[in-house]
């Protein structure tokens, strides 16, 4: 027997769910104009960057609540029309894996099942959570429908927010995607001109959720040799730099210590001499120079080895 079917007064009254859902599903069919083809989009309507979402979190939420894009509530077929006019989403608790920067902030309360208007992009209240007060972006937060998480990168643009940490009111910009960050006044990982060969490894590391106070970004150099006369040998030091999947640095490791040559039986005098900004290793040799050889060696810095006669290396300038 068909669930649509009339009551008469004083019959008991009770909407069976395939009902009440095949009522939401007529409501935005005609909203959308499915009944009037060729009708005016009704979203115009709506605020500029609001949707129309469902609660399918199975509770029931406050105003400014957090949910997960799931999917259209109405598929593409049998639904064309109402699917191209209306856009109406159903949304689920959020979680980090599949709803960081894909989520809405409902502008009305919403009981379990419910349809109403969410925030999909631009700018809303929000309740955050902070978890560092120098935190200027937000996202969602795993497992959480009630608030969005304060973070170093994230979708959501914090505008301004209440002082202190823990949860707090906050104006935020969605954004859909992640949003830029800051790196005007960068945490340095490197070791000045004059220190560039220093023998020991650098132990400091940096991290794009625990970034230091006071700091947005970080600068650092690449790879750097360094001959050690003590152990006649030559070491590299290198660091492990983290990218996310959309190519954003997140961490970048302390430095590792590698030996890559030993001159065995062999003592060669060097000198280190720094001239205009730039270090002149001298080499201890039997002849004079003859040869010149120019490369780059990283990205806007050269090196050039000068050879003698007998194609001994007798010195390198580094010029950064």
């Amino acid at each position: 027997m068909s669930d649509l079917r009339k009551v008469n007064p004083g019959d008991p009254f009770a909407i069976p769910a395939r009902t009440y859902n095949a009522f939401i599903d007529a409501a935005l069919a005609a909203k959308a104009g499915q009944f009037a083809p060729g009708g005016p989009v009704p979203t115009s309507g709506l605020p500029g960057g609001w949707c129309w979402v469902k609660n399918n979190s199975g509770a029931a939420l406050d105003r400014f609540a957090v949910l997960g894009i799931d999917a259209p509530i109405l598929a593409p077929s049998p639904y064309d029309e109402a699917f191209q006019n209306q856009v109406a989403l159903a949304g689920v608790t959020s979680t980090s894996v599949s709803h960081t920067g894909n989520f809405v902030v409902l502008q009305e309360p919403l009981a379990a099942g419910a349809l109403g208007l969410a925030c999909i992009s631009g700018v809303t209240v929000a309740r955050v959570y902070v978890a560092g007060e120098g935190h200027r972006f937000a996202d969602v937060k795993d497992g959480d429908a009630t608030r969005l998480a304060s973070g170093a990168t994230g979708s959501a643009r914090i505008l301004w927010k209440e002082s202190g940490t823990g949860q707090v009111w906050a104006v935020v910009r969605l954004a859909g995607s992640a949003c830029l960050g800051d790196a005007s006044d960068p945490y340095e990982m490197l070791p000045a001109i004059a220190d560039i060969l220093t023998p020991d490894a650098q132990t400091d590391t940096w991290d794009i959720h625990s970034q230091p106070a006071g700091k947005h970004g970080v600068k650092y150099r690449g790879p750097r040799t360094v001959y050690v006369h003590a152990d006649k040998a030559a070491y590299v030091f290198t660091r492990d730099v983290i990218h996310d999947d959309e190519g954003n640095i997140t961490s970048i490791s302390a430095e590792t210590k590698t030996k890559v040559l030993e001159l065995e039986g062999h003592d060669p005098w060097i000198e280190i001499v720094e001239h205009n900004g730039k270090l002149q290793i001298k080499h201890g040799g039997p002849g004079v120079a003859r040869h010149t050889v120019r490369c780059q060696a990283w990205p806007g810095g050269y090196l050039e080895l000068h050879y003698d006669q007998f194609g001994h290396l007798i010195c390198e300038i580094w010029d950064p």
